[in-house]
């Protein structure tokens, strides 16, 4: 019950509200929020406990039913996800764009967030993402500018294509195994002869959650949608401190479901290396202070990607620490920037100057941010 409340709680007040239709509501989301923490907290302490869960929605067997399941990486994520949206509440609370369609929009992304990172299904994963991707982009274009229109639809087109080659894996793997539960794939993928034959849904599949991801070279995507001059700061929040983290979580998910019979990872780190480079390298090279924090989103999900594929444990759990610590301090660095960028009408970091002094309270959050960020001792991001 508690994970379908957690999935199904967004949805249903994101629907009230939208029928409503009143600003006071925007307390009850706010609030709503406030619990949906307690309970995902909650969760994550069950999970801790007795370990993980399974639910099969309908009550059918696993390999043909739906499953959901909860472990201690999909209960952190969850409680990660609904902490960021509490802040993205508490920022936005009093903000104009914040009406009854866009907080239905946002809600129904936050379920589908969570769900997402739930589900041990592929066509599922497929529907879920699909979904999702098609309200990030009514988000983007949300203030229906030529300039967010055009951020927007490149968002979605890039991303359906990534999920057309996700589908025509979904359709290979389901034709070897005649399942599509992630588990029994798993454990199934041992006893597969030809391996050779794994070759095309794992490029299919791999390809659809790299791009998704953003790692080298397909990556020009994202800061086009992270960085949209028209959408409010905190879609960014949601898109590179959550969305992205999505991909990562399937990426991690399909190579363990294919460890058995493909190891790639040599590949990977010369990817994740590479696409750490490159992100940073651009993200110097830009004078708009959202497009620094945008190609620097490719940056570290590049540094990630190096620790999940190095060969090591302790770096395995050092790129899956990565992605709390990014998300956190990326969050705050995003936050920050809207307020700065908001209050001098300007997003050139060469023509914004006198911020200390101007906003205090901003400022010393921007620079504890760029501590974590920097990887500053006694900050998240040092550890």
């Amino acid at each position: 019950m508690i994970l379908y409340a957690l999935i199904l709680i967004p949805i249903i007040a994101g629907s009230l509200i939208y029928l409503i239709k009143n600003r006071k509501v925007l307390w009850f989301a706010f609030f709503l929020q406030v619990a949906l923490l307690g309970l995902s907290i909650y969760n994550f302490v069950i999970v801790q406990i007795n370990g993980f869960y399974d639910v099969v929605l309908g009550n059918f067997a696993a390999i043909s039913g739906i499953t959901l399941r909860c472990d201690t990486f999909s209960a952190a994520l969850i409680m990660l996800t609904v902490f960021i949206y509490f802040v993205c509440f508490l920022f936005g609370i009093f903000e104009k764009f914040m009406n009854s369609m866009f907080i239905f929009f946002f809600l129904t992304l936050q379920a589908l967030i969570i769900a997402i990172f739930l589900s041990r299904d592929l066509f599922n994963v497929y529907v879920l993402t699909e979904v999702s991707t098609i309200i990030v982009s009514v988000l983007i274009m949300y203030k229906k500018d030529s300039s967010s229109l055009y951020d927007g639809m490149i968002y979605l087109i890039t991303n359906i294509a990534a999920m057309t080659f996700f589908l025509f894996g979904i359709g290979f793997i389901y034709r070897l195994f005649g399942t599509l539960n992630m588990d029994l794939i798993t454990s199934r993928m041992y006893k597969v002869q030809d391996v050779k034959a794994l070759a095309l849904p794992f490029a299919f599949l791999i390809t659809g959650v790299g791009l998704k991801c953003a790692f080298l070279p397909l990556f020009s995507w994202l800061p086009k949608a992270h960085a949209t001059t028209s959408a409010p700061s905190i879609v960014s929040v949601i898109l590179s401190a959550l969305y992205v983290k999505s991909g990562i979580f399937h990426f991690i998910k399909l190579r363990e479901m294919f460890l058995p019979a493909i190891n790639l990872d040599e590949i990977f780190l010369i990817i994740g290396v590479a696409t750490g480079i490159v992100g940073f390298l651009l993200a110097m090279s830009q004078k708009d202070i959202k497009l620094i924090l945008a190609y620097h989103t490719i940056s570290q999900l590049g540094l990630v990607l190096v620790g999940i594929s190095s060969g090591s444990q302790f770096s395995y759990f050092g790129g899956i620490l990565h992605l709390f610590n990014h998300a956190i301090f990326k969050s705050l660095l995003f936050l920050a920037a809207g307020i700065i960028t908001d209050k001098y009408g300007e997003r050139n970091i060469n023509k914004i100057r006198g911020v200390f002094r101007r906003m205090p309270y901003v400022s010393i959050m921007m620079i504890a941010a760029i501590l974590g960020i920097t990887g500053a001792p006694l900050f998240n991001g040092s550890v």
